[in-house]
C-alpha cells in the first residue's frame, strides 16, 4: 500500500473520530506505582484508555482497553514487539514514533506550540500539541472524541518513589525520570483543565495518591462501582 494510501485512509480514520463518543466519560490510566491501589475490574464496563506500557495492567486486573497511545519513540524502538502485539481495539502513535504503523492512526506534532504555553488541541486532524506527558496526549485525543468526562487514574507524577511505574523502573523509565520538566507537565495540566471547563466538560484525578494536584481530585471507589456506563 502506498504511503499516499495509507495518509488518506489514516486522514479519514481521524475524520470519523470527531465527536463520536460525546456525552460519554473515558479513564485514562496512567503508569504510576499507585495504579496498584486500584480495583481495575470496576472499569470492566468503562471506556479506558492505556498509554505507553499500561497493558501491563492487564495483570492487575484490567479486562480489555479500547484505546491506547505511545507517544515516545525511544519507548516504541525498545519495546515496538510487546507494543505492536498489544491486545487494544484502537492505537494512536505520535508520527515521530511510527509514521507507517498499518493497524494504528497516525497523529501529527504541532511543532513550536506547547501546553503549557497555553495551546491545547482540539482537532486530531491539524495535530496534537505537546504536554511532555503522554497522557497529555490522550487527554487530546479524548477530547476530540467527544468525551464529556474523562478520568485518571495512576497518574502520580511522583518522582521521589524508587519505583517510577506501577511495573517496575527499567532503565528507560529511570533515564525518562532524570529529563522529565514536571513543572511544564502541571502547567499543561491546567491548561487542559481550563479547555475542558471552557467547553462545559469535567476533567478529574481520580488516582490514590500521586503529586498531581491541578485537577479536581475524587474519589474513585465512590465514581466506579462497576455499573454499566458504556452504551
Amino acid at each position: 500500500m502506498s504511503k499516499i494510501v495509507l495518509k488518506t485512509l489514516n486522514r479519514i480514520k481521524i475524520r470519523l473520530l470527531k465527536s463520536k463518543y460525546a456525552n460519554e466519560r473515558c479513564v485514562i490510566i496512567g503508569n504510576g506505582p499507585s495504579l496498584k491501589k486500584h480495583d481495575l475490574r470496576k472499569l470492566d464496563n468503562e471506556y479506558v484508555f492505556i498509554v505507553n506500557r499500561g497493558y501491563f495492567a492487564y495483570k492487575l486486573g484490567l479486562k480489555k482497553a479500547d484505546f491506547f497511545i505511545v507517544s515516545d519513540p525511544f519507548t516504541y524502538d525498545k519495546y515496538r514487539s510487546e507494543i505492536d502485539q498489544a491486545d487494544v481495539r484502537m492505537k494512536f502513535y505520535r508520527d515521530n514514533v511510527c509514521k507507517d504503523c498499518k493497524k494504528g492512526i497516525i497523529l501529527s506534532n504541532i511543532n513550536n506550540y506547547e501546553m503549557h504555553q497555553g495551546h491545547f488541541s482540539k482537532d486530531l486532524q491539524i495535530g496534537i500539541n505537546s504536554g511532555h506527558s503522554v497522557v497529555l496526549d490522550a487527554i487530546q485525543v479524548c477530547f476530540y472524541m467527544g468525551f464529556s468526562e474523562v478520568y485518571l487514574i495512576g497518574c502520580d507524577f511522583d518522582y521521589s518513589q524508587k519505583e517510577t511505574h506501577f511495573y517496575g523502573a527499567g532503565e528507560l523509565e529511570t533515564q525518562r525520570k532524570a529529563v522529565m520538566p514536571i513543572e511544564k507537565v502541571f502547567s499543561s495540566f491546567k491548561v487542559a483543565n481550563e479547555v475542558f471547563l471552557k467547553h462545559k466538560r469535567q476533567l478529574f484525578n481520580a488516582s490514590k495518591g500521586g503529586a498531581l494536584e491541578e485537577l479536581c481530585r475524587v474519589e474513585f471507589d465512590k465514581v466506579f462501582n462497576g455499573k454499566t456506563n458504556i452504551q
